[in-house]
Order: structure tokens, then sequence, then C-alpha cells
């Protein structure tokens, strides 16, 4: 074994002694490999449409333009494992599907990331919930349990699907009327 400057010499070996030191940009570079794009990279905008065709902002767009790009934050690894960032078809379906809720007594869904890049969206008032989960592809399934807690709609929900969101839009009106009575 050849040795330089008391190191074992292999290919690309040097004369100089190991670094003293971590990179200037390491740092950056592990930055970004932890938590991904900077807010300011990945942000949406929600506006609604009003029945007139204005432009306008209600109470539910603010509040999932707020969770949204919250989850966007989220990088590679969120959860300390091998979870993947929210994907802009994930973040393209729940705005869609949210859309189908703004009504005066829609109270707001809680917003959680998945793990394949994908957002959960739900309702509960005690035993009782409605449950979208979109996928990182953009798919959406609906879950929606009684106040028994037995299953009432376990199904995929299409774009398209109008007897699966009137069914999604009835349970969580339900379930606004009754918290709303209970607050």
């Amino acid at each position: 074994m050849t040795l330089l400057m008391d190191q074992p010499a292999a290919a690309g070996s040097t004369l100089y002694p190991r670094g003293t030191g971590t990179d200037p940009d390491r740092q950056s570079a592990e930055d970004f490999y932890q938590r991904g794009a900077t807010p300011s990279q990945r942000a949406v905008s929600i506006r609604a449409v009003g029945p007139d065709g204005s432009m306008r902002r209600d109470w539910l767009a603010t509040y999932m333009e707020s969770q949204i790009n919250e989850l966007l934050t989220l990088g590679p690894g969120w959860d300390g494992y091998h979870a993947n960032p929210i994907t802009l078809d994930a973040v393209a379906t729940v705005v869609a599907v949210a859309a189908h809720f703004s009504t005066e007594l829609a109270v707001p869904p809680m917003v959680f990331p998945l793990a394949d890049g994908g957002i959960q969206i739900e309702w509960h008032a005690g035993r009782e919930s409605v449950e979208i989960e979109v996928d990182a592809e953009g798919d959406a399934h609906l879950l929606v349990t009684d106040e028994t807690g037995a299953i009432t709609v376990n199904v995929e929900l299409p774009p398209d699907d109008r007897a699966g969101y009137a069914a999604a839009r009835q349970a969580v009106e339900r379930l606004s009327a009754r918290l709303l009575r209970a607050g």
C-alpha cells in the first residue's frame, strides 16, 4: 500500500490533508433536502367565482388557501421518514372539492397531509364524520359515517360525480348544523 502524507492512497488521492469543515453551501443543500422548496416557490391563491361570474374572496377560500400553502412548505421526508411533498394534482382536486362545500352553514374542514403527497380533509361531530382523501395523483375518495359510527358512504369521488358530492354536501351541512347547535 502506498501512503501519501499518512493517508492510504486510492483513486482520487491528494497530497492535501482531509478537509477541516463543511462546505459553506452544505447547510443550504441540507435545508433544501429536509424542507424542499421555500413557501414563496410553492404557493396557491384561491378565488371563488360568484353566481354573477365575478371573482370574490369567501371565508372558505381564504381558509383553504392558508391551509394548503402551509402544506406546500413540507419537503421530502416531512414525516421523519419517506413522505413525499404535497403534489399540485392533489391541491387542484382539494380546491375543486372544497368549492362544493362553500355554504353559509359549512364549518371549515381539518386539513392533513398524506405521506404519498396527497391531502385529506375531514369534518367530525361525535361519531359522525365526512372524510375526503385525495391521493398524489388527484384521485378523491369519500367516506361518510353517521352518528352511530356506521359507514353510510364509501366511494371513489370523480370530479363529475354529482350524486357523490351531493351526499358529501348533505353530510357536511348536517355536521355543521349539529356543531353550530352545540356551540
